[in-house]
């Protein structure tokens, strides 16, 4: 197991949790956005993203990777007002995790920002 059986009440929105009703969405620029850096992990730490939601008001494609660049998603295309949502799976394993411990976690935009929340959590 890759570090699964999480609750869903212990990932919190890459922007932070939401306070006072505040909206915690968070908008991504085109570039590499770091969702966790590999600094602040301690030990056997992998993080994973267990759910996502972004919307699109351009066209843009995304891809989840790892701090080293490596590719953990496949590059998802998302049209004018696309939206992407993926919720934690049955089993409570992350949706995407990296291969190996050390590592962060971070997404790549191109062509046009995106709007949306991601889930993260720390797995073993």
């Amino acid at each position: 197991m890759s570090g699964g059986l999480r609750f869903r009440a212990e990932a919190i929105p890459f922007a932070g949790p939401a306070t006072n009703f505040t909206v915690a969405t968070r908008s991504f620029a085109v570039g590499t956005i770091v969702l966790v850096p590999a600094a602040g992990l301690i030990g056997v730490q992998r993080p994973g993203i267990y759910r996502i939601a972004l919307i699109a008001a351009a066209a843009a494609t995304f891809v989840i990777q790892d701090t080293n660049g490596g590719v953990l998603s496949a590059t998802y295309p998302l049209p004018v007002g696309g939206i992407f949502i993926m919720n934690t799976p049955e089993g409570g394993d992350p949706l995407w995790q990296p291969a190996g411990t050390g590592l962060g976690l971070q997404i790549v935009v191109a062509t046009s920002p995106i709007v949306g929340d991601i889930w993260t959590a720390m797995g073993a």
